[in-house]
């Protein structure tokens, strides 16, 4: 029984699509079973379930992981994460548990996970907001970092997917270099995680019920949760936007906005298939997906985007370390600048790249102009002086004075030197003065000709790059930094392109304020959940009472 208000056009077309998918993969089930589901087992550790871990020392073993909830409350809390020279960590689930006993009476609802990582986060809230809408148990897919599967119609979406999950980590790199791409995919330059790793546990648990899965194949369904395909119900998703889902009967005036949808569905109709023991939903990802009217709905979704916060305690204790440094959270100006540089383990970043030169100048005048107060006359000169473009007759004719001496700065660490001269007390760019840490997947940004106008314009601006090794700018180590430089995969890959972006967003967040690079989902993450996250709480009864 398909609901008659779906609404989704040419429901022939429609239906043939559906059959044609659930038939792809029950055929495949019948022969093509993941490793972790097998007899034998995987050759070597499955990917959705791995352990990421430091690279081995002289200094004998030492595990971490997340510690457990507290037994009662005589316990005493777990102590603050320090680096050690050999330690453990997992980016999955070590267990991937199921309940012991299923309740035969509960519902669920699952969805595929693609894109870059912030396309993935913005899918999870759509999926949790729409699981407590029909009061069912959201089945969580593993994160992507780096490399992430592009979207493409189903069922080739879910095949994608499962050929990177399922692709041996050992075997791709024994593989020739110049044969990776067609035997791995993307598989090599990705790495899968739990968001109970980067969000913690005990976040998403309160917020709603719901299971981890280790992996994106069908056959969990069967073997986890005795879910029959005679019991799921698969939403149609031929197109990139197939659907929009509503919380209420009013009609949906989507006329003039910048994404289309091909069809509404609307949440009560969902409700009415609880025959139904699984809703598998496709795509998901996109900050117009749902159109909330009511109140509680409305609430839930805010209250949920603001847990999206990292919660991981060495990226915490990584990026608290870099602020410090810096003088401290709210002492230095923040900006995340995607330049798409780093394209094998950041999604998106070719479509970046290609326009950095016009974003920069763009970002450029922001950043100028919000955080540091400079009026356009100023920005223009700077640009000037920077060879960015040349003088006009409708320029101011002033032209702004060099900066004098290299000093320290108000606000730094003793240990921390601004890279460049300062500008003099009453300079007309003094305010430039303030640090500003920039946020970057730029390769190497100290070098990078896309960074020079920043370089040349703020004297004392750093890079993360700045912060991992002693050198002219960073006179002493800072101990939590050795992660980065010592985390491996079980095989011995590094995972520091992985794990960076996450430290760097952290970093620029912790900052007074933030500017991001237009249209960059990451930087709109940056700039509205994690500073808010990272901002002094108000209180709000003092204010008014003032």
């Amino acid at each position: 029984m398909i609901p008659s208000r779906l609404r989704v056009p040419l429901w022939l077309a429609s239906i043939i699509f559906t059959m044609h998918t659930l038939s792809s993969f029950l055929a495949k089930d019948d022969g093509s079973l993941p490793c972790h589901d097998r007899p034998e087992g995987c050759p070597t550790a499955p990917l959705g379930a791995s352990s990421f871990q430091f690279a081995a020392t002289s200094h004998g073993p030492h595990h971490h992981r997340r510690h457990p909830p507290l037994d009662s409350e005589q316990a005493a809390p777990p102590p603050p994460w320090q680096p050690t020279e050999s330690s453990m960590v997992n980016l999955t689930r070590e267990d991937w548990p199921v309940p012991e006993s299923l309740d035969p009476n509960a519902r669920y609802l699952s969805y595929l996970s693609h894109s870059g990582f912030h396309n993935q986060r913005l899918a999870f809230i759509n999926a949790l907001t729409i699981a407590k809408m029909t009061g069912r148990i959201l089945l969580v897919p593993p994160i992507t970092l780096g490399a992430a599967v592009a979207w493409v119609p189903p069922p080739l979406l879910q095949e994608h997917i499962e050929q990177a999950e399922n692709s041996n980590i050992r075997d791709c790199r024994d593989t020739p270099i110049q044969l990776r791409k067609e035997r791995c995919g993307l598989f090599w330059k990705s790495r899968r995680a739990s968001w109970s790793w980067l969000l913690g546990a005990e976040t998403l648990t309160t917020r709603q019920a719901l299971i981890e899965r280790p992996y994106h194949h069908r056959s969990w369904f069967k073997t986890a949760l005795q879910i029959e395909e005679s019991e799921i119900f698969s939403v149609p998703d031929p197109d990139r936007r197939s659907y929009r889902i509503l919380d209420t009967d009013e009609e949906d005036d989507m006329a003039g906005a910048r994404y289309q949808y091909s069809a509404q569905i609307y949440v009560e109709d969902l409700l009415d298939m609880a025959d139904y023991k699984l809703l598998e939903f496709g795509s998901l990802f996109g900050g117009t997906r749902l159109r909330l009217r009511k109140p509680e709905n409305r609430a839930f979704y805010r209250e949920t985007q603001a847990l999206m916060a990292y919660r991981d305690p060495m990226l915490e204790a990584m990026s608290e370390a870099v602020a410090v440094r810096l003088g401290g959270r709210q002492k230095y100006v923040g900006l995340h600048l995607r330049l798409g540089s780093r394209s094998d383990f950041v999604a998106n970043s070719d479509a970046f790249h290609e326009e950095a030169a016009e974003r920069t100048d763009a970002v450029f005048r922001t950043l100028c102009s919000d955080q540091y107060g400079l009026d356009a006359d100023k920005i223009t000169q700077l640009l000037i002086r920077n060879r960015r473009r040349s003088p006009t007759e409708d320029d101011v004719a002033t032209i702004l004075p060099e900066p004098q001496n290299r000093q320290e700065a108000h606000h730094l660490s003793s240990r921390l030197a601004c890279p460049s001269l300062l500008y003099p007390a009453g300079h007309p760019l003094v305010s430039l003065n303030t640090p500003l840490y920039i946020a970057t997947d730029g390769a190497n940004p100290r070098k990078d000709p896309l960074t020079a106008l920043f370089r040349n314009s703020f004297p004392c601006l750093f890079f993360l790059q700045d912060f991992q090794t002693v050198n002219e700018i960073n006179e002493a180590e800072i101990p939590e930094m050795s992660f980065l430089q010592r985390a491996v995969d079980p095989v011995g890959e590094s995972l520091r392109p992985f794990l960076e972006p996450f430290l760097e967003g952290e970093v620029a967040a912790k900052a007074r304020g933030v500017v991001g690079t237009p249209t960059s989902t990451f930087s709109a993450f940056v700039r509205s959940v994690l500073h808010e996250a990272y901002m002094p709480k108000v209180d709000t009864d003092f204010v008014q009472q003032a």
